[in-house]
């Protein structure tokens, strides 16, 4: 018996220890938030990671046009920030892209078209700025169509998206951003 014992006693230590080492191994580099993107405009010679306010969290000189930043170890709640390519972080001629940060992968394809994925929120982005387009294609394609009725399909495409995302960081995010463009009575349908 005391064989039996001693011989499984520094297996199930070293189980022990083998577990605990895998999971919070995993923990730790599951529960971060990391962004990697890649642009096709050459004009851009950085990445800049902003806060919601505009203030710079980070920064990286572009190389081959790709970037990536290590957001957060952990996301306990998801919230919105800002990627600026440009050639300073100043510039006039840049491309300030939203992203929410929430735990994975998110990624960043901003060429002739902007594609955001890796997450749902990301995937949410992508969503809001495909309808957005969808809009602006609408609106372009009617000729005779008043300042009135423009506002009009702005702000219910806006009230629809913050109503939909409401209680997340997407919904806020279109609130902070795009409120201003809400009709009186749609505003008052999402506060």
């Amino acid at each position: 018996m005391k064989q039996k014992l001693s011989l499984l006693l520094p297996t199930l230590l070293w189980t022990v220890f083998g577990c605990w080492s895998c999971s919070s191994g995993n923990a730790s580099s599951g529960a971060g938030c990391t962004v990697e993107g890649s642009t096709t405009f050459t004009e851009y010679t950085h990445a800049y990671l902003l806060t919601a306010e505009r203030t710079c969290l980070d920064s990286v000189a572009l190389s081959d046009g790709k970037f990536r930043f290590e957001v957060a170890d952990s996301v306990a709640e998801p919230y919105p920030v800002i990627v600026r390519l440009g050639r300073s972080l100043t510039s006039d001629d840049r491309m300030d892209m939203p992203v929410i940060v929430e735990r994975g992968t998110v990624r960043l394809d901003l060429g002739e078209y902007i594609h955001t994925s890796g997450t749902p929120l990301n995937a949410g982005i992508q969503a809001f700025l495909d309808g957005l387009q969808q809009c602006k294609d609408g609106v372009l394609a009617n000729d005779s169509i008043a300042v009135d009725e423009i506002r009009a399909i702005f702000s219910a495409y806006y009230k629809e998206q913050i109503l939909a995302n409401r209680g997340n960081a997407l919904g806020l995010y279109i609130l902070q951003n795009y409120g201003n463009n809400l009709t009186e009575e749609d505003r008052a349908a999402v506060e």
